[in-house]
């Protein structure tokens, strides 16, 4: 990894196992709403099924009746599965790797995860669909939707901020040449 002291490898890891955690939850439940029912094997069914029960999420609930209405939240679970999917793949691997040529995906991923998952937050907050849930389903969506916004946003800050060193070391060095 990293010759940068040991607070990188350590934040690449958090990242590393995020995208991991991430990716496993995407197929396992996130992509449930938008695909066809036959492709989604029986015990993702019935792990939907169970935290639908329990969480009574209304946003999921929602996408999956196809209710019109949450044809925004749709279209936030395919952009999931279309480029998340694929960042969680490919920044897992450039992490690994210590690449930084993987630090603009996983810029551009943090501030699509960061911005989509603050509209779900508001939603759920504010929207009239929050009105039927009850304390503890509530407390449970925050613990859910919460850490896919933070965590996001701290690899938003970390990628703008290793992408600025290496812009400017980069200038310093043209400069001196």
């Amino acid at each position: 990894m990293s010759s940068e002291g040991s607070a990188r490898p350590t934040r690449d890891r958090l990242y590393i196992s995020f995208l991991a955690v991430h990716a496993i939850a995407t197929i396992a439940i996130d992509v449930q709403p938008i695909a066809p029912a036959a492709l989604i094997p029986t015990l993702f069914k019935n792990l939907m099924n169970f935290y639908q029960s329990v969480s009574n999420d209304p946003l999921m609930i929602g996408a999956s009746s196809g209710d019109p209405k949450y044809l925004w939240f749709r279209w936030f679970l395919a952009h999931e599965f279309i480029f998340f999917l694929p960042a969680y793949v490919f920044g897992i691997r450039g992490l690994l790797r210590d690449d930084p040529a993987i630090y603009p995906l996983l810029l551009a991923y943090g501030a699509a995860a960061t911005t989509t998952t603050a509209t779900c937050l508001v939603d759920l907050c504010f929207g009239s669909d929050s009105m039927s849930l009850t304390t503890e389903q509530f407390i449970l969506l925050l613990s859910s939707y919460v850490p896919f916004f933070l965590i996001p946003l701290i690899i938003l800050i970390d990628m703008y901020l290793r992408i600025a060193t290496l812009l400017k070391a980069a200038s310093k060095k043209h400069k001196t040449t």
